[in-house]
């Protein structure tokens, strides 16, 4: 596979699929790269994997909006887990 096959078989499926939005092979790229981040790869691997020499490339791929940072503090957050537990014990009398 090339570099220009890959483009011209993307750009095909995208036309058959319908999608009106602009998608490139590096598209994919920063997707795995956002996902695995939101699922808790850390970094360090993820610039590996990736093969990026340096952390500071990574860190552009895994760019978060907000939706994605709320989600992330909800999930992760001591107070929310502490809350969360204690409701769990509560049991009605």
């Amino acid at each position: 596979m090339t570099t220009d096959g890959i483009r011209t078989n993307l750009s095909k499926y995208v036309k058959r699929a319908g999608i009106t939005r602009s998608v490139a092979p590096h598209s994919f790229r920063r997707f795995y790269a956002k996902h695995s981040a939101l699922n808790g790869i850390d970094i360090f691997s993820l610039q590996r994997i990736l093969g990026h020499a340096d952390i500071t490339t990574t860190r552009r791929y895994i760019q978060l909006d907000k939706d994605d940072l709320i989600s992330q503090h909800n999930h992760f957050s001591p107070l929310g887990n502490v809350l969360q537990t204690k409701r769990h014990k509560i049991t009605p009398h």
